[in-house]
């Protein structure tokens, strides 16, 4: 399935299953991007090929930097936690089941040099009127 917007799962997140990734320092103090790991994250979940919707958000506010990957689907996040080597956990009151994996930056690194190559998005042809230009001189 798709992803959606993290409010659409949230809002019924009592039967949704999370699974939280919390980004830390690593050996040599190098801080994780955390939009380039929830990018990482997305296209594992992505290739995957989820049967039932997911979202995905940046959460700031809990002291280190986390992504959280919620799905409608709980062998959808049972897979990815499996993937990931994330482990149950029960941290965050109200949704069905967790999972919860710490991620240092030379790991998020080495999740993303398992992946293929991105998807180039094809341009696609202009169909609107053409303009002309004047003839250059």
């Amino acid at each position: 399935m798709s992803r959606v917007p993290w409010h659409l799962i949230n809002d019924h997140h009592r039967r949704a299953h999370l699974v939280v990734v919390v980004l830390c320092a690593d050996q040599l103090g190098g801080e994780p991007n955390p939009r380039a790991a929830q990018i990482v994250l997305a296209r594992i979940v992505k290739i995957q090929k989820p049967s039932s919707y997911y979202a995905t958000t940046v959460v700031r506010e809990a002291g280190r930097p986390q992504v959280h990957l919620a799905f409608e689907d709980k062998g959808d996040a049972r897979k990815l936690a499996a993937t990931v080597e994330a482990e149950p956990t029960n941290t965050y009151p109200g949704w069905a089941t967790e999972w919860t994996l710490q991620l240092d930056s030379a790991t998020v690194l080495a999740l993303a040099a398992t992946l293929p190559a991105p998807e180039k998005r094809r341009m696609q042809p202009h169909t609107g009127p053409s303009v002309a230009r004047p003839p250059s001189s």
